[in-house]
């Protein structure tokens, strides 16, 4: 046996080796769970810190925000200062909302509830309650007492629906001002209403709301049978500075032409998703029939006839329509991919719509299983949605064109005007009253403008 060999046999040498890698496998393990106990221990520690820490800095920062925005103090940093305007502008635009929300709300409710609302707001009732008894031994009939209640209904009606919570609108927002200043709103002081005209011209409104707050205190004083205050020097003259002064600058947008329309036809030629077929049907539309997007929104499936070579739309509703006549459009058959009749054919075939129901031809949609599908509930599509969808779809060909929904009926007009279809046929077509309502919508080409000086021959 050499020097450096052991002197134990081979089964000892094993047994002694197996238990010292043990001893020092469960070393090893051992320490591995104190240091993780120990950092464990540290980890919560140091959480339980910040949290701490982040509480008493939220509770002190939610302090201090109360504290600028109650109370008045000095400040001892200009920044601190900035701050506290800026909260305060967040606060009072908060408060802006509130009301603009309590006064939309109205729109939210069925028509004679709405009617109701506003006829109380305006002091209608009580008006035609006073001069009825006033009136003289006819107010202990009981007939025309309750003709006398009943008036209202109709009086409230002598205006469009939109013209008359617009109206009720701008008419609250001068009560609030007046009486919170003293003053009465019904019947109003002339002088009073020059006033509420100088503080809206001070607060950097526009010729827009000045006239339509005076056209809104004309119309309450007038249905309630009172003088007119805005018969006043004092409030033409304002209405006249507020003209010259406070006209924002008008930026047209931009007029569809029948190549984006095509152009846009052909991108989505072999869509068959519900959404982007009803946008599309939606577009051609609206541009086809110079149809406002109230027009549109508002349009049944039983409003639509379809013909061989063309569709009638029933029109119940316009803004040029005061005493709701109605109005029949006309749409022929295209030539190219952008026809109008066979993309609202195809939407119609696509969503499956009866055209005698009542239901709205153009309502929100939702996605199930990642296919699109008419909501069941009849709701319009609101303007906001719609104007999204328009949009995007439009502004994917022109991304730096100015557009609006209004640029469909702009577009369309535009486009005949460039055909040279009938005048007379443009204006029925587009629901116009005179030609100068229809020309504001009208966009004459460089070539057409440049022919009146070519025509000089110079």
């Amino acid at each position: 046996m050499s020097h450096g060999e052991s002197s134990l046999p081979d089964e000892y040498q094993a047994a002694i080796a197996l238990e010292v890698n043990k001893a020092m496998t469960s070393s090893q393990n051992d320490l591995v769970s104190s240091m993780k106990a120990m950092i464990d221990s540290n980890f919560e520690s140091f959480r339980s810190s910040m949290e701490a820490t982040q509480k008493e800095l939220s509770t002190t920062q939610i302090s201090k925000m109360e504290e600028s925005l109650l109370g008045a103090h000095k400040f001892k940093r200009q920044g601190n200062e900035a701050q506290y305007r800026g909260n305060a502008k967040v606060l009072s635009k908060l408060h802006e909302a509130d009301e603009a929300l309590n006064s939309r709300d109205i729109t939210m409710l069925n028509i004679s509830t709405a009617r109701e609302r506003i006829t109380e707001g305006i002091n209608l009732r009580s008006s035609v309650r006073r001069d009825f008894q006033n009136s003289g031994d006819g107010s202990r009939n009981h007939i025309l007492v309750d003709l006398a209640e009943h008036m209202p209904e109709y009086l409230i009606q002598s205006r469009s629906d939109n013209t008359i919570l617009s109206y009720h609108n701008y008419f609250k927002r001068w009560k609030t001002f007046i009486e919170r200043k003293g003053g009465k709103s019904l019947p109003a002081q002339p002088i009073q209403v020059a006033l509420y005209l100088t503080f809206l011209l001070d607060s950097g409104s526009s010729f827009h709301v000045v006239n339509s707050v005076v056209y809104a205190i004309k119309w309450v004083h007038s249905i309630n049978g009172l003088a007119d205050p805005t018969e006043n020097s004092y409030v033409k003259s304002l209405q006249d500075a507020a003209k010259r002064i406070a006209t924002p600058v008008a930026v047209k947008k931009d007029p569809v032409t029948p190549e984006m329309l095509t152009e846009l036809c052909k991108f989505y030629s072999d869509c068959n998703d519900l959404l982007i077929v009803r946008d599309i049907a939606m577009i051609l539309i609206s541009f086809s029939a110079f149809l406002r997007y109230d027009e549109l929104s508002h349009l049944k499936c039983s409003d639509l006839s379809i013909h061989d070579s063309y569709i009638s739309i029933h029109i119940e509703r316009s803004k040029t329509d005061r005493f709701r006549q109605g109005d029949e459009v006309l749409v022929s058959k295209g030539s190219t991919c952008a026809c109008p009749v066979q993309a609202l054919i195809r939407y119609i075939t696509l969503a499956g719509i009866d055209l005698k129901s009542q239901d709205y031809l153009f309502k929100p949609m939702f996605r199930s299983k990642g296919v699109a599908r008419l909501i069941y509930k009849n709701k319009p599509l609101s303007y906001t949605a719609a104007r999204e969808s328009i949009l995007s779809r439009l502004r994917s060909l022109r991304p730096n064109m100015n557009l609006g929904l209004h640029s469909l009926r702009s577009g369309g007009a535009t486009a005949a005007v460039a055909g040279r279809a009938s005048e007379r046929c443009i204006m029925r077509h587009g629901r116009w009253k005179c030609e100068g309502s229809k020309d504001r919508y009208v966009q004459d080409s460089v070539k057409s403008r440049l022919s009146v000086s070519a025509s000089l021959n110079l």
